[in-house]
């Protein structure tokens, strides 16, 4: 199929996140643009079926204002990025894929003030990985490299929807630690902070506390911020 190379890179991050807005794919690839070529685009490509739109807006936040469609791949979008296999569009809007996108977002936010740059990222199921028998599964995957202080910095994301109950969280985090202690030099070098992004005050100070009753030599694996306070919280 014959795109303009803008117009793949909207379509490959879309099959990437499973789900994007109007306003995730203008700040990644319209920063600083009108809302015309993004709207152009979107319609170049819903029209070609390469991304199928939501039939519903979405109602507010997700850092782009209310009124956006939510896009996900089209039949000849998934054929480009999915093959032969079987087309099997999403039926409702996921927020939890659009809260990931979000948190991607803001990390292209600050590569455009000019410090940080996004170097490498993967999504699920890209993230997954069993280290020591045991299975990890983050939602996101960053690397950023800070210009000015020479150095590289790796986050496992878990974007936390206020859903999961402490036993889960601790199981998750125990997962985590037995990795840590498996993990070596040579398959990784530097074991990525997990960071727990949270959408309130209130599940900021549980996930603390759960924490804080790690094993006192795994606790420095975690941490946890407040979506709203992301990324310059953590830097």
């Amino acid at each position: 199929m014959n795109l303009p190379t803008r117009d793949r890179s909207i379509v490959r991050a879309v099959a990437r996140f499973g789900q994007l807005s109007t306003g995730h794919v203008r700040a990644v690839f319209f920063s600083g643009l009108s809302n015309t070529p993004c709207d152009r685009a979107l319609y170049r490509l819903t029209k070609r079926k390469v991304l199928a739109r939501i039939e519903r807006p979405l109602a507010g936040g997700n850092r782009g204002g209310s009124g956006q469609y939510i896009y996900q791949l089209g039949p000849l979008g998934w054929k480009l990025c999915r093959g032969d296999s079987r087309y099997a569009p999403y039926r409702a809007v996921n927020y939890h894929m659009l809260a990931i996108a979000d948190v991607f977002v803001a990390l292209k936010h600050l590569e455009h003030e000019g410090r940080y740059q996004v170097t490498g990222y993967e999504t699920e199921p890209d993230t997954w990985l069993t280290v020591g028998g045991v299975e990890l599964r983050p939602d996101l995957y960053v690397e950023l490299a800070d210009a000015a202080a020479r150095r590289v910095i790796q986050w496992w994301l878990e974007v936390d929807m206020g859903t999961e109950r402490p036993k889960q969280l601790k199981e998750k985090m125990s997962r985590y630690y037995h990795a840590y202690q498996y993990a070596d030099e040579q398959t990784m070098p530097i074991f990525p902070l997990v960071v727990f992004l949270v959408p309130d005050k209130e599940r900021l100070q549980d996930i603390r506390w759960i924490i804080s009753r790690e094993p006192e030599d795994s606790r420095h694996l975690f941490t946890t911020c407040l979506r709203e306070s992301y990324p310059q919280a953590l830097l």
